[in-house]
């Protein structure tokens, strides 16, 4: 693939991690593309450190919330039911 290929196919990546942030941080789409271009783990996925481009929209989208500061979208709920030991 050509470096221009490369470069249309991270492009559309980055779209659907801003997508995935304005969802899940509940932020229109121009306040999470503002934390995505600031956030540290941006250079790395452009890099391609640690392959980071072939995890999860969604997950590169929580940790980059989860940097800025925002509550983590996956956190579990407390369960009922505790463990006696």
């Amino acid at each position: 693939m050509s470096d221009a290929g490369k470069q249309a196919v991270l492009q559309m990546k980055y779209a659907r991690i801003i997508d995935a942030m304005a969802r899940l941080g509940q932020m229109t789409p121009e306040e999470a593309m503002d934390v995505f271009y600031n956030a540290p783990l941006m250079p790395l996925i452009q890099e391609g450190v640690a392959d980071l481009h072939c995890r999860s929209d969604e997950y590169l989208a929580k940790e980059m919330l989860r940097d800025a500061g925002f509550p983590a979208c996956d956190s579990p709920e407390p369960s009922s039911q505790s463990v006696e030991r």
